[in-house]
């Protein structure tokens, strides 16, 4: 009972703090309370109750634009399907880029379904893929806790996969430096990098050395930063994994420009927005646009800048990344500012800024916040100046900002001074002072100076290596050339050999032909001779056959007549007959004993059985095995249904049938009935056509 108290009184806890509580946090929630209730898998607790209210929640705030979003209806019909969560984690990777708000319903539906056949490699899988979508959609927070509780759930198995663990912590330290959570993004890129060399995979640990560089560089600590991006540079050299190299010469221009060396800046920068616009990588292009106008704004080529950051925005803008499309205004704002287009450069600054806000991205709101400060300086604005340079002053020190926190204090110097406030002037200036001592380390210059000095030695040892190649090269196609001479001329011999053989050849061929031909023409003689022949005994079967079938037709001529002239003797027998009946009920004694004799002869001459025999015996003369295929069934057929069998074989008339028989026409039909039965026709096959076939 106390469990079931503590459970109802932490559920309704949890679902008060439920809409603000991001999802990590509820599992951490509940691994709390499950110790209490002696709960051995928290994990399993969460994905049964928990998980399930969390999606539709997530859904219900993605999901509420009507233009983009399937009907509840729809949603429900999928989750009720029979697909498989393998299936649906295939439909979500590839709906992914197009439509991540579809891929994110496909990887719930995912979640849920192995969730519940019990399979904890599908769920951290479908985890990854929500992760993937809220990221691509732009709900970073949501996206980080979903790569965490991915990796959660794989830990939870009975084998964890390493390698999607890493990943996953790889993701994590990467959607952390995007929040401008540095510190935490080191460490999850720590974790990832020491794993990746744990495992010797020489791709992730070059990645994760990178993503270290970023974020070092962003914090100001360059020596760090640049040590990190010249151990990626190596790894990638060494792997030749070309499709890197933009990154790494992106990061090393970055690195540059925050030294202020323009030039070399310029130069790296430059190689890496080649190699991408020879991949097609446009996602890649957007960025690296970006990063060359800073480096055009601060050498003051601002019409290059700007051109550089509209292509950008044009590609973020089809691409649709949010983020990106605010930084790029940001730049925009910063560009226009520059040239002394305040009130355009504040309009996109004030864009940027909403942009930024909605989505928390508080990293980069310290620096927008720092140049909008100048800007407002520039315009008269003082109050506005002073609060916008203190509040990305005060954001950059919360995240460990120290390149913007130099800015800001260098701003707030420039601004106390430019309002005679010479005491918060000089507070401010030696702040801006002792940062700059601080980022600009004389350990700093010297790993700078050590990775120029690596960089042209390596980039002299490629030049010649190249140059030995070419040389190589060369030898080779000579080699090739003089390969090729002689290989010609011993095709040219082999040729010419051959054309001798094949002319020998044609003239045997030639006489070969002759005697062919003529051993053909014999032959076709033979065979013209044996066709006539064919063709002889051909017709003299076809005249036997005729006349055996004129013949057959005149003795059935012949058996028809005779049975014509049985009928109509039978029926002239008939009347006579019927008219001596009649005359015998009028007459005497002796004249009816006279009629009775009389009618008594009429009997005899219309004896059917007797009549019947005869005819049979012609019949049988004719069609010899007619009555013995009728039989050969065992159909047990009585004497009138085989006297009517060879009334229907002769094509005699129902009224003939029944003059022959002595049974009015009816009973001919009856009797035709009952045959058909005997014989077990089909309703579909006439009586007299399967009897005219026996």
């Amino acid at each position: 009972m106390r469990k079931i108290c503590i459970f109802i009184c932490v559920f309704f806890s949890y679902l008060l703090l439920y809409a603000k509580a991001p999802i990590i946090n509820n599992y951490l929630i509940i691994n709390s309370f499950s110790k209490h209730l002696s709960i051995n898998k928290p994990q399993l607790l969460y994905n049964n109750f928990f998980l399930p209210i969390n999606i539709f929640y997530q859904q219900s705030k993605i999901f509420n634009k009507p233009h983009k979003v399937d009907s509840l209806e729809l949603i429900l019909k999928q989750r009720n399907s029979k697909l498989k969560p393998e299936l649906l984690i295939s439909m979500a990777i590839r709906q992914m880029e197009e439509n991540p708000e579809k891929a994110l319903l496909l990887a719930d539906l995912a979640l849920i379904k192995a969730q519940h056949i019990g399979n904890l490699y599908l769920q951290s899988d479908a985890l990854k893929l929500k992760a993937d979508a809220l990221y691509y959609l732009d709900s970073l927070e949501t996206s980080l806790n979903n790569y965490l509780l991915s990796a959660e759930t794989d830990l939870s198995s009975d084998k964890p996969r390493k390698d999607s663990i890493l990943g996953r912590y790889g993701d994590a330290g990467h959607v952390n430096y995007l929040l401008g959570r540095y510190k935490k993004s080191i460490e999850f890129h720590n974790i990832a990098l020491q794993m990746s060399i744990e495992r010797k995979d020489t791709a992730e640990i070059a990645t994760n050395y990178s993503n270290l560089g970023l974020v070092y560089n962003m914090m100001g600590d360059y020596a760090k930063s640049i040590d990190h991006f010249l151990q990626t540079l190596r790894l990638d050299k060494l792997k030749g994994n070309e499709m890197n190299m933009s990154t790494n010469y992106n990061s090393i221009g970055l690195v540059y420009f925050a030294w202020k060396k323009f030039d070399k800046a310029l130069e790296f920068l430059e190689l890496a927005l080649k190699y991408d616009r020879l991949n097609k990588e446009e996602d890649k292009i957007s960025i690296r646009l970006s990063n060359l106008s800073r480096v055009y704004l601060a050498i003051n080529k601002y019409e290059k800048a700007i051109n550089c950051l509209e292509e950008a925005l044009k590609i973020d803008r089809k691409l649709k990344h949010t983020s990106k499309i605010a930084i790029r205004l940001q730049g925009l704002g910063f560009a226009y500012q520059s040239i002394n287009k305040n009130e355009q450069a504040l309009s996109y600054y004030t864009e940027a800024l909403s942009m930024y806000e909605k989505m928390q991205m508080n990293f980069k709101i310290a620096g927008l916040k720092i140049q909008m400060g100048e800007l407002y300086l520039k315009l008269g604005k003082l109050n506005k100046a002073e609060v916008s340079l203190k509040e990305g002053l005060k954001t950059a020190q919360e995240l460990n900002l120290r390149p913007e926190e130099m800015d800001a204090v260098k701003q707030l110097y420039i601004f106390y001074k430019h309002t005679a406030k010479p005491a918060d002037a000089l507070v401010y200036h030696e702040q801006y002072k002792a940062l700059q001592d601080s980022i600009f380390s004389e350990k700093s210059a010297n790993l700078i100076n050590e990775f120029e000095v690596k960089y042209e030695s390596e980039k002299k040892d490629l030049e010649n290596q190249l140059l030995l190649k070419k040389n190589e090269i060369h030898k080779k196609n000579q080699r090739l050339f003089f390969g090729a001479i002689i290989f010609l001329i011993v095709l040219a011999f082999i040729l010419f050999w051959a054309f001798s053989l094949k002319r020998k050849s044609l003239n045997q061929s030639k006489k070969i032909f002759a005697k062919e031909t003529e051993i053909t023409g014999l032959r076709l003689e033979n065979i013209e001779n044996q066709n006539f022949h064919l063709q002889e005994m051909l017709f003299a079967e076809e005249e036997i056959s005729k006349l055996q079938k004129k013949s057959l037709d005149q003795k059935n001529h012949e058996l028809t007549t005779a049975a014509m002239l049985i009928a109509n003797k039978n029926e002239v027998f008939e009347k006579l007959r019927m008219q001596a009946e009649q005359l015998k009920i009028n007459l005497s004694e002796t004249k009816t004993a006279e009629v009775r004799t009389m009618i008594s002869e009429i009997d005899k001459q219309t004896d059917i059985e007797n009549q019947w025999e005869q005819f049979k015996l012609h019949f049988e003369s004719i069609h010899k095995t007619f009555f013995e295929n009728l039989n050969k069934n065992d159909l047990r057929l009585t004497q009138n249904d085989l006297q009517l069998c060879a009334y229907i074989k002769l094509n005699l008339s129902t009224k003939e049938i029944s003059s022959l028989m002595n049974i009015t026409p009816e009973s001919v039909n009856t009797h035709r009935y009952r045959l058909r039965k005997k014989l077990n026709l089909e309703a579909d096959v006439p009586l007299d056509e399967f009897i005219h076939h026996i």
